[in-house]
């Protein structure tokens, strides 16, 4: 601690000695790990993107899957609606450290026939489930847009019972 220095602004790494844990932390992590879809909004620079951090590296050190993304990567601006989700779920397979595990290109060729919500919805069955082989997933979303609503339909009861028992979808959205 002696050669800390205090930080003003910006996401707090996990073992920052200047985060406070909050009541909202145990509150967020008992909701999460109960399988709940949480929702952490606030305004600018209140910690909630610290608060993505610590909850994360909780997560993992208890043995959970994460991956956060954040959509400024993804971006909105001229991008089709195909285009939009195709760079959502490569941010899925950078976060989950699944590039170049298998042929995104010959996969999202193969399910053009699909709706961009279609897509998705098999990519966490076929892809994320079966690759990451775990009982805990959670993905995290900062910064989400309001086109986000869209993809939510899957998590409320399109996909089979059978993957909704294996992935945990209790994302954060970090506004």
């Amino acid at each position: 601690m002696k050669n800390y220095l205090y930080q003003v602004g910006g996401c707090l790494k996990n073992d920052a000695p200047t985060y406070v844990l909050r009541e909202a932390d145990a509150k967020l992590y008992d909701a999460l790990i109960t399988g709940q879809f949480c929702y952490v909004l606030n305004s600018r620079q209140m910690g909630k993107s610290s608060l993505r951090v610590q909850m994360m590296h909780r997560l993992q050190r208890e043995g959970m899957t994460c991956a956060s993304i954040d959509m400024t990567r993804v971006g909105s601006d001229n991008l089709t609606p195909a285009k939009w989700y195709r760079e959502v779920i490569f941010e899925l397979l950078r976060g989950f450290n699944l590039l170049g595990k298998f042929n995104f290109k010959a996969w999202w060729h193969e399910k053009k026939y699909l709706s961009n919500n279609q897509r998705l919805s098999q990519f966490i069955e076929e892809i994320i489930l079966v690759h990451l082989n775990t009982d805990n997933i959670f993905i995290i979303v900062n910064n989400p847009p309001a086109a986000l609503e869209e993809i939510l339909t899957w998590t409320s009861g399109q996909p089979s019972e059978t993957y909704l028992s294996s992935l945990v979808i209790p994302d954060i959205f970090l506004t």
